[in-house]
C-alpha cells in the first residue's frame, strides 16, 4: 500500500538555501546518485553512525559546495515495518541530535545557520519529551549502518 510520496504538499524540496534546509532536517532520501569523486572526496557515510548517516553525508556534501537536485517522479518503493532501522523513533530522535551536535562542532557556519541548527535541537527536544512521555525509550539492541 502507497501511504505518499516522499515529497509532497506537506514536505517540500529546498531548491533555494540548501545549506539551511539541510541543517534543519533530511530533505535528502537514500536513493540517490552522487557521483564517485563527490563521495570519496566527501568521505561517504561515517561508520560510526547507526542511525541518520545518510544526512550527516548530505550535511557534509551540501555545506562543502554540492547542490542536490530531485527527480519529482516515484522511481521506487520504501517500505517501513516494525524492527528497520527508520521504525525506532526514540533511537532516531538521539541520532539527530548527534548529527546537529557535529554539525554545530563545524568551523564554517554562519550566525543564520547556527540558529537553524539551534532551532533543530530544539525542535527534536520537544519531539523526544513527548516519546518519553508516552513512554517509548529507545530499543538497545544493535542495527546495521546507514
Amino acid at each position: 500500500m502507497v501511504l505518499r510520496r516522499a515529497h509532497h504538499s506537506g514536505w517540500q524540496f529546498p531548491a533555494g538555501d540548501q545549506r539551511l534546509a539541510i541543517l534543519d532536517g533530511n530533505f535528502v532520501f537514500g536513493l540517490c546518485a552522487v557521483r564517485r569523486h563527490r563521495w570519496l572526496a566527501t568521505g561517504g557515510f561515517d561508520r560510526n553512525l547507526n542511525f541518520t548517516a545518510d544526512w550527516e553525508f548530505w550535511q557534509r556534501l551540501i555545506l562543502g559546495g554540492c547542490l542536490v537536485g530531485l527527480i519529482n517522479s516515484p522511481l521506487a518503493l520504501y517500505r517501513l515495518s516494525a524492527g528497520t532501522l527508520s521504525s525506532n523513533h526514540a533511537r532516531l530522535l538521539q541520532a539527530r541530535l548527534t548529527v546537529l551536535a557535529l554539525a554545530a562542532a563545524r568551523s564554517d557556519l554562519t550566525r543564520e545557520e547556527r540558529r537553524v541548527i539551534a532551532a533543530a535541537v530544539r525542535r527534536e527536544r520537544r519531539h523526544a519529551s513527548t516519546l518519553l512521555s508516552r513512554g517509548v525509550r529507545p530499543r538497545t539492541r544493535g542495527g546495521g549502518h546507514c
